[in-house]
């Protein structure tokens, strides 16, 4: 078990031919990501911080949604003490190209390692900003899809056919709730801070499915927990219920 935990990328690419889908959460013990005024920095300690930066230097992609670049402009490299920055693929999940803005680029567009972002974004998008993007040096992926959201299914495809053997999703509660949805999920890194805030207005780590028995929950199994100063993070692969409900009227804009 240890020396398959050594290589879960490797593992996943070379048994399934697709790459390893991870995501990232942190969350208070309740849940919450994020105060109901949106204040969110920082939940987490620096231990925990640090630790995202260790994994995400490990896969070859990092990925985010249009919400999370447009509130926090990420610069998604791997930044570790005593080595130099290292800059992955970075994938950012964009149906409508709604992050270009002339009056507000976001760094992934714009810096040294511009020519490693990959805007993935659906035929709905404006030609318009898809040749300014590749005037700007970064690589755009238009995907066919019904509807002006990104299919993490076709992603995945496009991902192998480009050899690309595993994404370490950085996003919001918004991408991971549809990562989930999808059942697109393959391993999930879980950090939680040893705090709460009794808020239901607060915003929660995941939304969007009805579980009405224990027998339907999402479960992590192969699970493996780590002590970060004051935070716990739990991680492992996702096991999806044969029985799966989704709440439409969450995800009813398509």
């Amino acid at each position: 078990d240890d020396c398959a935990d050594l290589n879960l990328i490797f593992n996943h690419w070379i048994t399934k031919g697709e790459p390893l889908i991870a995501a990232k959460s942190a969350a208070t013990l309740d849940g919450r990501i994020a105060c109901r005024t949106g204040d969110s920095q920082w939940i987490t300690g620096e231990e925990s911080r640090l630790d995202v930066m260790k994994w995400s230097r490990l896969f070859p992609a990092i990925a985010v949604g249009a919400g999370t670049v447009k509130a926090d402009n990420p610069r998604l490299t791997a930044r570790l003490p005593g080595q130099d920055e290292w800059c992955p693929w970075r994938f950012v999940f964009d149906g409508l190209l709604s992050t270009v803005d002339d009056r507000n680029m976001p760094a992934l567009y714009t810096d040294e390692f511009r020519e490693r972002t990959i805007v993935v974004t659906t035929t709905h998008a404006g030609m318009g900003y898809v040749r300014k993007l590749h005037d700007m040096g970064v690589l755009v992926w238009r995907l066919e899809t019904a509807t002006q959201r990104v299919q993490v299914s076709d992603f995945r495809r496009k991902c192998a056919e480009e050899k690309i053997s595993g994404v370490y999703f950085e996003g919001g509660a918004q991408v991971l709730s549809e990562l989930l949805r999808d059942q697109q999920i393959d391993y999930l890194f879980s950090y939680r801070a040893p705090m709460f805030f009794a808020d239901e207005r607060a915003k929660p780590m995941v939304s969007g499915l009805r579980t009405e028995k224990i027998a339907n929950a999402m479960r992590m199994k192969s699970v493996r927990h780590q002590v970060l100063g004051d935070d716990v993070m739990s991680r492992g692969e996702v096991v999806y219920p044969k029985e799966f409900h989704v709440d439409e009227t969450v995800f009813s804009l398509g």
